[in-house]
C-alpha cells in the first residue's frame, strides 16, 4: 500500500501498513511563502518513505522526536537524522528515508525559492562547489547548548504558534539552519559534545570516552580516571551530561558502530566487538533502544534494499492518519 501526502513544493510517498502504527498530519502554516505540517505518531515497525521535491522550492524536516535514516538518490550515502536535527534540501530531487520504531514528531516545511533569493544563490553555489552536497541536502544537529539550539527552539515555537508577524523570525531561523546544513560537520551524534561548561574532570573523561569508546569503561575505572568516588561520579555525571555514565558509553559505542555499518562491509559480530559491546545481543539492544532500529535494518537501508511500493495511493489531508 502507498499513501501520498502532497503540499506545494513536495509530496511524500509512504510504504505503509496500518497494523504497524499510524502517522497523523496537521497543517500549522499554509500560505504563498511557507507551508508547515506537523507529523506525529508511533511506529511498531520502521516505515520507508520517499520525498519527491519540486524545483524552485526548499524543503526541510525538523526532527523533534524519533530517528530517521536518509539516503541520497545521487551518492547513495546514508545519514542518521536524530532528535533536534533539521534536514534541508533544495531543487528537483528525491530523498529516501526510514522512520524508526517508536514515537515520532517532525515538522515538514517547504517554501518557494523566490521567498529567500539570497539563500537560493548561496545554496546553489555551495552545491556546485562541494561534492558532499551532490544529493542536494544537508543537515544541522542542534543538540548542544549554543546559538543553534536556541534557534531550533525559536523555530519550533514560532512555527507552532504561527502568525504573519512571525514570518521574518521563522525565515531568519531557516537561513541560519541552512547555513549550518551547508557547512556543518558530518557526524552521527547520540552523545553530548558541548563541553565548554563541563567541569575540567568531566570534560577530560568525556574526551577520553569519545576517543576510546571501545575500551572497558566501568564506572570504577572512570572514577579513578577523574579522581572521584564512583558514587560521586555517577551523580555528578548524570546531573551535568543528562544521562548516566554507562548510558553515555553505550551511546558513544552505538555512534561508532553506526559509522562502521555504513562505511564498511564487516560482519556484525566484528563491528560489535570493535565497538566495545560485550555481546551481539547487547549490540542489538543498544541499537533498538537508542535508534529504534536493528543493525540489519540500518545496513539494508543503506545498501538500497528497499521493497517495491504498491501501485495504489491516497491523498492525506490535515489531521488524517497516514
Amino acid at each position: 500500500m502507498r499513501d501520498v501526502h502532497r503540499e506545494d513544493g513536495y509530496h511524500l510517498q509512504y510504504r505503509h501498513a496500518l497494523a504497524d502504527g499510524e502517522l497523523f498530519h496537521q497543517r500549522w502554516v499554509a500560505n504563498d511563502s511557507l507551508s508547515a505540517v506537523a507529523q506525529t505518531g508511533s511506529r511498531r515497525k520502521p516505515l520507508r518513505w520517499i520525498a519527491e521535491l519540486e524545483s524552485d522550492y526548499f524543503f526541510a524536516v525538523v526532527n523533534l522526536r524519533g530517528v530517521m535514516l536518509v539516503r541520497g538518490m545521487v551518492t547513495g550515502r546514508t545519514r542518521a537524522i536524530l532528535p533536534r536535527t533539521i534536514l534541508i534540501a533544495h531543487g528537483a530531487s528525491a530523498i529516501r528515508a526510514l522512520l524508526s520504531r517508536g514515537e515520532h514528531q517532525q515538522i515538514i516545511m517547504a517554501w518557494p525559492s523566490r521567498a529567500t533569493h539570497g539563500l537560493q544563490r548561496q545554496w546553489s553555489q555551495h552545491v556546485a562547489a562541494h561534492a558532499s552536497m551532490a544529493d542536494g541536502y544537508g543537515y544541522a544537529n542542534c543538540v548542544n547548548a549554543n546559538f543553534l539550539a536556541e534557534a531550533f527552539e525559536h523555530l519550533v515555537y514560532w512555527t507552532k504558534g504561527y502568525s504573519d508577524e512571525y514570518y521574518p523570525k521563522v525565515q531568519g531561523c531557516l537561513h541560519l539552519m541552512a547555513g549550518e546544513a551547508m557547512t556543518g560537520e558530518d557526524h552521527y551524534r547520540l552523545t553530548a559534545t558541548n563541553r565548554a561548561d563541563f567541569p575540567d574532570a568531566i570534560a577530560r573523561l568525556v574526551e577520553e570516552v569519545q576517543k576510546r569508546p571501545s575500551e572497558n569503561w566501568t564506572l570504577k575505572e572512570a572514577a579513578a580516571f577523574v579522581g572521584y568516588s564512583p558514587f560521586h561520579l555517577s551523580r555528578t555525571f548524570k546531573n551535568i551530561v543528562g544521562y548516566g555514565f554507562p548510558e553515555y558509553v553505550e551511546r558513544r559505542r552505538t555512534e561508532l558502530a553506526i559509522q562502521r555499518i555504513l562505511n564498511s562491509n564487516k560482519d556484525f559480530d566484528t563491528i560489535s566487538a570493535e565497538s566495545g559491546f560485550g555481546t551481539s545481543q547487547a549490540f542489538r539492544e543498544a541499537f533498538r533502544q537508542h535508534l529504534g532500529l536493528l543493525p540489519s535494518e540500518v545496513r539494508a537501508f543503506s545498501a538500497g534494499e528497499e521493497p517495491a511500493m504498491a501501485a495504489s495511493s491516497t491523498n492525506v489531508e490535515s489531521g488524517v492518519p497516514v
